[in-house]
């Protein structure tokens, strides 16, 4: 697979190709677009299960951007996927915007990348107790990466007794 400049993600799914571009002008908010026909008929790869999204999320992940611009343009292109009802896209979201926050400088953005990232966060601790578990290595990863991002949210974390 290859990574183009304007990050243009090509990915073979199933029998059609499926593209999933910065670029795109379609003027739909998935920026999905299949070829072959499928496109607008399926609802593109939203449809899917969610299996070609985390592929493509986890392509994004090995993706180095060049500059601050170019990945809070990615993050900002990847956010819609923290609502996803699949709990491994938001998952693979977070990996995506958790590697690219290194290389945001503006504290502003950060900050208001941290407020977007909580809430689903929290959601994933509500699911089955298998995704609760995996969320719950996977917060703990997070936290120790970047202490703040729960910071509004730890009464979640309390126990009822």
């Amino acid at each position: 697979m290859r990574v183009l400049p304007l990050l243009r993600v090509r990915v073979r799914v199933r029998v059609h190709t499926c593209t999933w571009g910065v670029d795109a002008d379609h003027g739909h908010a998935c920026d999905v677009d299949c070829g072959r026909g499928y496109g607008r008929k399926h609802g593109g790869c939203e449809a899917s299960g969610g299996g070609s999204q985390v592929f493509i999320l986890d392509s994004l992940a090995l993706y180095n951007p060049a500059d601050s611009r170019e990945a809070e343009s990615i993050i900002e292109r990847v956010t819609p996927r923290l609502q996803h009802a699949n709990s491994a896209v938001v998952l693979s979201a977070i990996k995506v915007m958790i590697k690219y926050m290194d290389l945001i400088t503006s504290q502003d953005v950060l900050k208001a990348l941290y407020k977007k990232m909580a809430p689903p966060l929290v959601t994933l601790l509500s699911s089955e107790p298998e995704i609760q578990y995996v969320s719950l290595r996977n917060i703990n990863l997070i936290v120790q990466k970047r202490p703040s991002i729960l910071a509004h949210e730890i009464k979640v974390f309390f126990c009822k007794y």
